[in-house]
């Protein structure tokens, strides 16, 4: 799922999805976040932020759990679930209530 999320906001792109949460994650090439749903690793909710020209895109899916063969990165994935929904409606509030 990808929103928009519209600014300017006073924090830059990097401090916003800390604040909303979510931890810096190396597993990827990509600037990427995940946020823990539980006290295990997975799920999680795994965000790639864009920078745009008025604010940034969040693609935004649920990792069920971590990828099943050595040397492959494909997982189960939620992409458009409830549950992804409702995080992407928590993160639009989120990040409206933050704007100047």
């Amino acid at each position: 799922m990808t929103i928009e999320i519209k600014g300017p906001f006073d924090e830059n792109m990097h401090v916003l999805m800390q604040h909303a949460g979510y931890s810096a994650h190396s597993g990827t090439e990509e600037l990427s976040y995940t946020k823990r749903t539980g006290p295990d690793h997975y799920p999680r909710f795994h965000a790639y932020p864009q920078e745009t020209n008025d604010g940034f895109k969040v693609n935004l899916h649920l990792d069920m759990k971590r990828h099943s063969y050595e040397g492959f990165s494909r997982h189960q994935g939620e992409y458009d679930s409830v549950i992804v929904q409702k995080e992407a409606e928590r993160l639009i509030a989120y990040f409206d209530a933050q704007k100047i």
